[in-house]
This record gives C-alpha cells, structure tokens and sequence, in this order.
C-alpha cells in the first residue's frame, strides 16, 4: 500500500483487509477482517499517522536598536529564517506572512527564491525544503514614526505540516526605537554692519524639523560676549512649541546667557524665536 503523495503530516490513516472463503465441507462463506492489533482484544484495522515536515521561522533585526522617523541614512533591517526541522521534506506551498506593529512603514520586502508582495507582507514559494536544510533569507526593511518598544510578528504556513508541529511557526521580534530629533539655528540682526552707541535687535531662532521626536529638555544657550550690551529677551513660537520659564524679558535673557534655557515641549514642525534687545558698546577704528 502506498501513502498518497502530498497527503498532510499527522493524517491517521486507517487499513483493514477482508478475507471472504468457503468451508472445504459444507460449502458456508466466512468472512474475516485483519486484525492491526492481535494483543488487544478485538480486531482493530492497522493505523499509521503520516510524517510531517516542522516548519520553524526565525527572526532577528539589524542593527540592535533602531532610530525613529528616515532622518538618518542607516535602513533598519528584519532577517525571516524558515527551516524544516521535521522529518520529511516539505511539499506545496510555504507562505510567509510577517506583521509590522503600528508605527512601522515597510520600505521593501525581498528573499531569494520568494515571491514577495510589498502591499501584504507575503511571501511564497513551492519548492521542496529538505529536512535540516533553511530557506534563503527573507529581507525586510522599514521605518518607524514613533519612538518606544516595538514588536514585529512573522508566520508561516503550509498545508504539508501536522497539527502537531505548528507551535514553532510565529516569531515575534521586540526592537527598541530611538527618538531621533533634527534641531537648527538661527541668529540674525538684519544689518551686515554696527555702529557704537546704537541699539540693535538679533532674532534666534529653533527649530524642531518634520519627522523629529518632541525635543522637549533642548537646552538653548546665547551666551554674552565683549561690544554688546543685551538688556531684555522675548519669546514666540510655533507649531505646538512653548517658551521656556521664566517669562520676565530680563530674567529670560539672563538664563539664556548664563546656564541656558530649557524648553519644556518642542514637538517636531515647531519653532521657538527669541528677539534680544542689545546696545553696541564697542568701538571701531
């Protein structure tokens, strides 16, 4: 007897054959059935449950934590491994199926020998996977918007497998996530020359750009130099930012030129502009 190729692992499969004969003497038909288990009383058929391949995926990450938002050139990475640690070779159609937590955008999917789709995070193919033996790797790169632990989830199927054998076909992958900020500056008086004695207004402005983690506990310092006499400082924002304590023009410019400002929220696509008030003491030739 043989097993129906591409028959499922773990598929019981029962046998019993039938014997129909005439006594030598009077002639009767008897009919007797094979019994699979002559120890056990009864006539049992004789059962067999099919091998099955063991599909186990794998995944891991690169590079060990990732930075939030594609302001920086590096790509994070997802590396998906499918071995077969059963007992036959697999057959039909592995698919693999991986999950992005929310606050992760897939860039691109790919894998030797896979048929992968970017829209749905699939991949399949119907080559045979011999037992020992991995699957070429399957590469997925993404980005993050937001900032914290993550966790990416991959699967795979396949119809070949047994019942028995799908405790090892999810992997889950934690990854920490950055916050990753992108701040500039700016200082400006609108003249290109000064005069002694004259009072001249400079604007510095923050910058928390698109993209960015809150930059909340920015530290902004303008710190006093020879020639210019600063008196007071205002603050304005933009964008969700908030000017920092204190609120006095002269204590707020004073803490900006001695141990600095902190600016308690600075969420991306905001800005702060402080307008400073200074005299010009120095003297030219």
């Amino acid at each position: 007897v043989t097993v129906n190729a591409n028959t499922p692992g773990d598929t019981t499969i029962s046998n019993q054959a039938t014997i129909t004969f005439a006594a030598q003497t009077l002639g009767t038909l008897y009919t007797e059935l094979s019994d699979g288990n002559p120890s056990t009383a009864g006539i049992q058929p004789t059962t067999i449950v099919t091998a099955s391949p063991d599909l186990l995926i794998a995944k891991t990450h690169a590079p060990s934590t990732f930075a939030q938002s594609s302001l920086l050139p590096s790509t994070p990475t997802f590396s998906i491994v499918v071995s077969n640690t059963g007992t036959i070779a697999s057959f039909g159609t592995v698919t693999v199926a991986d999950i992005l937590p929310s606050g992760m955008t897939a860039l691109s999917i790919t894998g030797s020998g896979w048929s992968c789709t970017l829209a749905t995070l699939l991949c399949t193919r119907t080559d045979s996977l011999a037992v020992g033996t991995s699957f070429a790797t399957i590469t997925l790169q993404v980005s993050a918007s937001v900032a914290g632990s993550l966790t990416n989830t991959a699967n795979v199927s396949c119809a070949c497998e047994g019942a028995s054998k799908l405790g090892n076909n999810t992997a889950l992958d934690p990854v920490t996530v950055l916050p990753t900020v992108n701040l500039t500056i700016t200082k400006t008086n609108g003249v290109t020359s000064l005069v002694a004695g004259q009072t001249i207004s400079y604007t510095v402005t923050v910058a928390n750009l698109a993209g960015s983690s809150n930059a909340a506990g920015a530290v902004l310092k303008d710190p006093a130099v020879d020639g210019l006499s600063c008196t007071v400082a205002t603050c304005s924002t933009t964008g969700g930012a908030v000017c920092p304590a204190p609120v006095l023009p002269a204590t707020l410019l004073s803490e900006l030129q001695a141990g600095g400002l902190t600016i308690t929220s600075f969420p991306a696509a905001s800005s702060l502009s402080f307008a400073i008030n200074c005299a010009v003491t120095a003297t030219g030739q």
